[in-house]
């Protein structure tokens, strides 16, 4: 159809300018050409230089140390385990949880939660119980601690409304 559109459109320019018709000057539509992997970084929450894709070994490096942090829990705490993709961290900040976690453990309501880093902020997030995500605050929280794709995050549910975050780069030194 576009092809179609394009000759259609080619024949009657070209009828026009024989007959001296004046024209417009007609605007080339320019492309991104910041796109990779399927996706456009435009509208990214952080600057392109800070943007990283994610190899699958250090995908599976930092959700090893994840799961060994996650064994070494000192607590009986549920817990979870997420590998940051695209849309946790850069664009969308929409982080699913395990539906099975969520029925078994979270309220059956949409409510406010806190998330707690490892040194004690606290940054409030919206559960969405039809949605088993995270939306609202998890934005903030994956901007300032700055994580990237890849990267594993140990989710503890130390009170019924408050998580304690707990994440692993997956380009730490120590991983490699």
């Amino acid at each position: 159809m576009i092809v179609l559109q394009k000759y259609l459109f080619d024949c009657i320019y070209f009828t026009l300018l024989q007959f001296g018709t004046d024209l417009p000057q007609l605007r080339k539509r320019s492309r991104s050409s910041s796109s990779s992997w399927g996706r456009s970084y435009t509208n990214t929450a952080r600057p392109l230089n800070e943007i990283k894709k994610a190899t699958d070994q250090e995908r599976k490096r930092a959700l090893d140390a994840a799961e060994a942090l996650q064994i070494n829990l000192q607590s009986s705490n549920p817990s979870l385990i997420k590998s940051m993709v695209w849309s946790h961290v850069y664009r969308g900040f929409w982080l699913g949880l395990p539906r099975r976690f969520c029925e078994e453990h979270l309220q059956k309501v949409d409510y406010k939660m806190v998330l707690e880093d490892e040194k004690g902020s606290e940054h409030d997030a919206v559960y969405l119980r039809k949605k088993t995500a995270l939306s609202g605050g998890w934005r903030t929280f994956a901007l300032k601690h700055k994580l990237d794709d890849g990267d594993a995050v140990v989710f503890e549910l130390v009170e019924a409304a408050r998580f304690k975050v707990l994440y692993v780069a997956n380009f730490h030194p120590a991983l490699f």
